[in-house]
């Protein structure tokens, strides 16, 4: 018996590693040494940092990878699995350096790996991340055949006096919602379950409510803040950070809030985009769920001082990036009141 007798391969596996070291020659030439090596190597300097912290997240795309699937459109997991850990160490007041990943599958398909590997290298380079490493695992007994899982471990650094941990919010502080491309990276198993299974729709299905077909919708990319975000940063206006990804705004604000305050939101507030009303009124989803569930339309949640709202509204509208005034810190026994 060989190996690939049992839905192990090493050819493929190899032909995989090939791609990615030429695409890392193309990307990250001054790393593809880290190809083989046991462990990523990355060069750090801290000059001038008075307390310097390395912040790490993992996380996945989850089952975003069977819309992916099934159009055959990988990229944007690597993409997004990069811009989901960029966002989680940001929340911090980490800039992201470095970040290494996790592929599981089924089945090794080269030319799949490659292009959710690349779309990572898109989104690292985009953003002046380094993938130092990762790992390509085949395991026909724990993955179906046609199985993906896209998990990427981002890495940021943070100076301790610059490190967001919502300790300064105030009540009286505002909240600024940053808007969200569609669902990111969360609640695709409830969506595909009502698009697919229960209604039985195709991918390439036309949805007039969103001026697209459903695969397009459901496959928005993840929005990296970091761009927006690193300018407030950089002047100190930003008391806290919250990304709301599963959960959605009811369960990942109130991870930020110091103990007697409570987040105000204002429903209606800000636009939700024409898939979320979709899954409600299709799904006969109830408004609490989706708002635990869903991020709605607002990705990022951010915490400004109210001297500060005019300045952090500006710089990131100057962007290109809408804000909208989503409610405000408030006295409370924590969570999230929707007004």
């Amino acid at each position: 018996m060989r190996y690939r007798d049992t839905g192990v391969d090493i050819d493929r596996g190899h032909e995989a590693v090939r791609r990615i070291r030429r695409l890392l020659e193309q990307y990250q030439p001054a790393f593809r040494e880290n190809i083989g090596r046991f462990g990523g190597l990355l060069p750090l300097a801290v000059e001038g940092m008075a307390a310097p912290h390395l912040v790490a997240s993992i996380d996945g795309v989850g089952t975003k990878t069977r819309v992916a699937a099934a159009v055959g459109r990988w990229d944007v997991c690597g993409r997004d699995v990069i811009a989901h850990g960029i966002n989680d160490v940001l929340v911090q007041g980490a800039y992201p350096i470095a970040a290494l990943d996790y592929l599981g599958m089924g089945r090794i398909v080269p030319e799949r790996v490659e292009a959710i590997v690349r779309g990572m290298l898109e989104e690292c380079t985009r953003h002046g991340v380094v993938l130092i490493g990762g790992e390509t695992a085949e395991m026909p007994d724990v993955y179906g055949e046609d199985d993906v899982d896209v998990v990427a471990v981002v890495i940021g650094l943070v100076d301790g006096p610059r490190m967001l941990d919502g300790r300064a919010i105030r009540p009286g502080d505002r909240l600024l919602g940053l808007p969200s491309t569609g669902l990111h990276t969360n609640g695709y198993t409830l969506a595909r379950k009502l698009f697919f299974e229960r209604l039985g729709w195709a991918p390439d299905r036309w949805l007039d409510e969103c001026r697209m077909t459903l695969a397009d919708a459901l496959l928005q990319p993840h929005r990296c803040y970091l761009p927006y975000l690193k300018p407030l940063l950089d002047r100190g206006l930003v008391r806290g950070l919250a990304h709301i990804t599963g959960g959605g705004l009811t369960e990942n604000v109130p991870r930020i809030l110091p103990e007697g305050t409570v987040a105000r939101v204002r429903l209606g507030s800000w636009p939700v985009p024409p898939i979320f009303e979709l899954i409600r009124r299709l799904g006969d989803v109830p408004p609490d769920e989706m708002l635990r569930t869903f991020n709605m339309g607002v990705g990022m949640v951010v915490v400004v001082r109210p001297d500060d709202e005019p300045e952090a509204r500006q710089t990131v509208e100057d962007l290109g990036l809408p804000v909208y005034t989503i409610g405000e810190v408030g006295p409370g026994s924590g969570g999230v009141v929707y007004e």
